[in-house]
């Protein structure tokens, strides 16, 4: 005799069947929306109750598939669906920790505390604020997808076997960016240049990081990102994950990704990474320290030279010297405009200062204008209220966008959790297994640079893979950081995290 289906699976190949029959009618008549209204409920209920899958679903999307279809399409709606993802995965972890044991994990950390007062900074600012519905729309999506991903992995999702695959991937992601970015720099760049398309013809070089094709894209956030893959490789081969050959092939095709993406930050990010990463050298053993030292300054100098003759020697005449010079020393300028109505990095922070009454109008420079108030374009907003009233570019990094929007007080709270990150991981980089021990170490080197990288860029603030990987980031020093508190000295598992 055979066995009747279980009644919950014949509910959902009912269900399934009567929403197709829908769409079939709804389609010809109605066009998309109506029909993608018509499933994002059902959708939401299967990601909410099936996280897993989709987790792994939100990673492929925003560091592979979205980025590289908008690249060829110039399409960047895919990352609406990461987007949709990140927050049902936050109403899954509420959930999961709702329903979760009392085993230490729930304890409130800095971190969470940080979250807390960023959400609640960001619910205030918005609220308040003259941006109406479609900026808040447009805040929603750019802040609470990530959100999500930190409570989700926060409050359960990150399981031993979770987290293990997780540092395996995101490897793999940093090693796939070098067949890509040789392909772009090999096809890609030879059409630009052709169609004298405006701007610099490696700007196109950005890996599966996404961008106009023939125009500039998050080539800033994929050599960040190629700079935690390689502080990661050297520590997975310190804790004997990787061989020497493994290890050499790692570096040399993330190197070469960084050296094609032309981003001059890499001069101080990978020496304050490596500086971290092997500061416990410089006490044990200073000799090796030194030796490995003068080998990353040489490596530097080299990067820099290709830097000089592949991106700067055509557009440049002069010494060499003063030409790397003038390379790097516009990014300190409080003055500098790259355009007309486009300010330089240090320039967007000087524009928020003289713009703040610190004495009379307090509110707006504590919490800000409200999510998407510095957006300088938006494709269901357009321009935010801070830009329309001061100017495009107070989105120009992500310190100034998070001055604008959320504050003095939301950028503390955005920012402070990767130096509790630092303090947190610098306690438990030595214990457990070797695979934690390995990212762990990873992620307390890519603290300081993503802290670095707030004031270059927009990053872990609007850049999809820089703020997937900083509440990744977030979510593991919380997580250790509940189940290893100061005054506890015990050590930490991939079952503890």
């Amino acid at each position: 005799m055979k066995r009747m289906p279980p009644l919950p699976m014949i509910a959902v190949l009912t269900a399934g069947a009567a929403l197709a029959l829908f769409s079939g009618l709804i389609l010809p008549v109605g066009g998309i929306v109506p029909l993608v209204a018509l499933w994002a409920l059902p959708a939401a209920i299967v990601i909410i109750f099936f996280p897993r899958f989709f987790y792994w679903a939100m990673l492929a999307l925003v560091l592979l598939i979205s980025g590289t279809v908008q690249y060829f399409t110039d399409h960047g709606q895919l990352q609406w669906v990461a987007s949709g993802i990140g927050i049902c995965l936050l109403v899954s972890g509420f959930l999961q920790g709702a329903g979760a044991k009392s085993d230490g994990t729930g304890r409130l950390t800095g971190v969470d505390a940080a979250m807390i007062v960023f959400a609640t900074t960001a619910t205030v600012s918005t609220v308040f604020g003259e941006g109406g519905a479609p900026h808040v729309a447009a805040g929603l999506r750019n802040y609470l997808p990530f959100l999500g991903l930190y409570v989700y992995l926060r409050l359960g999702g990150m399981s031993a076997d979770t987290l293990r695959r997780t540092v395996w991937f995101l490897l793999l992601v940093a090693l796939v960016q070098f067949p890509i970015e040789v392909y772009q720099a090999v096809v890609v760049v030879p059409q630009r240049v052709a169609a004298n398309s405006f701007g610099s013809a490696f700007d196109s070089i950005v890996g599966s990081f996404g961008g106009p094709k023939f125009g500039g894209g998050a080539s800033g956030s994929l050599a960040i990102y190629l700079v935690f893959a390689m502080v990661l490789a050297l520590a997975m081969y310190r804790n004997q994950l990787l061989n020497g050959r493994q290890v050499i092939g790692s570096l040399l095709a993330i190197m070469i990704g960084i050296g094609l993406a032309e981003t001059k930050v890499v001069f101080v990010m990978i020496p304050l990474a490596l500086a971290v990463l092997y500061s416990g050298e410089l006490y044990q053993r200073p000799m090796r320290f030194l030796i490995g030292a003068l080998f990353a300054l040489g490596a530097m100098a080299l990067l820099l030279y290709v830097y000089f003759i592949f991106f700067w020697a055509a557009e440049n005449r002069g010494d060499v010297w003063l030409v790397i010079v003038r390379r790097f020393s516009y990014s300190f300028d409080p003055t500098f405009m790259p355009a007309n109505n486009w300010p330089g990095r240090m320039t967007g922070l000087a524009i928020w200062w003289r713009n703040q009454d610190f004495s009379g109008d307090i509110y707006h420079w504590l919490v800000g204008y409200g999510m998407a108030a510095a957006t300088s374009m938006s494709t269901i907003a357009g321009p935010g209220v801070a830009a329309l009233k001061f100017g495009l570019g107070t989105d120009v990094t992500g310190a100034t966008k998070l001055l604008w929007e959320v504050g003095l007080v939301g950028l503390v709270a955005y920012v402070a959790p990767l130096f509790m990150a630092f303090v947190t991981f610098g306690r438990v980089q030595h214990e457990g297994e070797a695979l934690l021990r390995s990212f762990v170490q990873a992620l307390r080197a890519t603290t300081l640079v993503l802290a670095l990288a707030v004031l270059y860029e927009v990053t872990i603030v609007s850049s999809p893979p820089m703020q997937l990987i900083a509440m990744i980031l977030y979510a593991v020093a919380a997580r250790l950081g509940a189940r290893h508190p100061l005054r506890a000295q015990r050590p930490v598992s991939f079952a503890q995290a």
